[in-house]
């Protein structure tokens, strides 16, 4: 495929070719009779030089790593978000009981209280040694606040690895790996995505939590607040399952879930990738990944002002509510 500047170097090639065997013919006394279809052969070549780098020019491409992901990057492969409302909808799986360590409410405390834990001695006292654990380890975290301090360094992925091995999502048959690479790949391209943790049952990637402290850059609207970052590691964890020899879902649809970690506020994410849609991406069939469109359903919805970023751990009208939907998402993707 000719760039620009090979074009312009072809045509000037061309012209200087002329002039010079019609100088050079004359100068022997000879009459050069231009054929038109020579003419036109020349022509049709740089018309073919000048159409193939238009074309490439407008080759939809693909970032190398999911946190370059943009809007256009969605819509290029048929991407978009829809807000489910019924959770009962979200998860297939019915649960009536719902079992976790008590420790994990901290006291019910409001998120003042584990703001001002590590400095208040005499509220500390007041709990156990896992209440203590995890209280800290949010106390750290709020003072870091993603949405509110501009500090790179992250304090929730410790927190988030806490919250999961306490829930079980480490748990035989589940296995949970810290920042895993999966990649897509595209037209000869390959784009990487890496989450901060992956969930995986019998080899298939059934969920991801992305962590955004690290990603401050994406947390604002022209990416959606790190939805297309999102989007781009459930492809890319999808994709991986798909094509996969070890994955006991290689060549099949994959459903996928994500969990966006912003500080202590979680938001639950879940895609269904039909396997003609991951067909037409590998193959570089635009058209037909965006025929067989893809829907990211999100819970809770981001049109109230009180759950845009998600349910809040660090309040204690959230806290359950976040404690009983990851128990849920665990018994889900251990149900495969």
């Amino acid at each position: 495929m000719l760039n620009l500047k090979q074009t312009l170097i072809f045509l000037l090639k061309k012209i200087h070719s002329f002039f010079k065997n019609f100088f050079q013919n004359n100068s022997n006394g000879q009459t050069k009779t231009l054929n038109p279809k020579n003419l036109h052969s020349e022509s049709s070549t740089m018309s073919e030089a000048v159409g193939s780098s238009t074309a490439n020019s407008r080759k939809p491409s693909l970032p190398n790593i999911s946190t370059m992901f943009t809007p256009a990057h969605l819509e290029t492969l048929g991407i978009q978000f829809e807000n489910t409302q019924d959770i009962e909808q979200f998860f297939d799986l019915k649960l009536e009981l719902y079992d976790f360590d008590e420790s994990l409410m901290i006291l019910n405390l409001i998120r003042h209280d584990l703001r001002t834990l590590d400095e208040r001695p005499e509220l500390l006292n007041e709990l156990t040694d896992n209440e203590k654990t995890i209280g800290l380890l949010l106390n750290k975290v709020i003072a870091h606040d993603p949405l509110k301090v501009s500090i790179r360094e992250s304090f929730t992925s410790n927190f988030l690895n806490y919250l999961l091995i306490k829930l079980g999502f480490a748990q035989y048959p589940l296995l949970m790996y810290s920042q895993p690479k999966y990649s897509l790949e595209f037209e000869g391209l390959k784009m990487t995505g890496k989450p901060e943790f992956s969930i995986e049952n019998r080899s298939q990637i059934k969920c991801i939590f992305v962590d955004e402290n690290r990603h401050l850059t994406n947390i604002k609207i022209a990416t959606e607040f790190s939805e297309c970052q999102i989007a781009a590691e459930l492809t890319a964890a999808a994709y991986t399952s798909y094509a996969s020899p070890a994955s006991s879902s290689m060549l099949k649809d994959q459903t996928v879930f994500a969990v966006r970690v912003i500080g202590t506020r979680f938001t639950f994410y879940k895609a269904i990738f039909h396997k003609i849609y991951l067909e037409s991406i590998s193959s570089g069939n635009l058209d037909l990944a965006q025929r067989h469109e893809l829907n990211v359903y999100r819970y809770p919805p981001n049109d109230e002002t009180e759950t845009l970023f998600g349910f809040d751990y660090s309040d204690n009208k959230h806290r359950e509510i976040v404690l009983k939907l990851l128990i849920r998402l665990r018994e889900q993707i251990k149900s495969v």
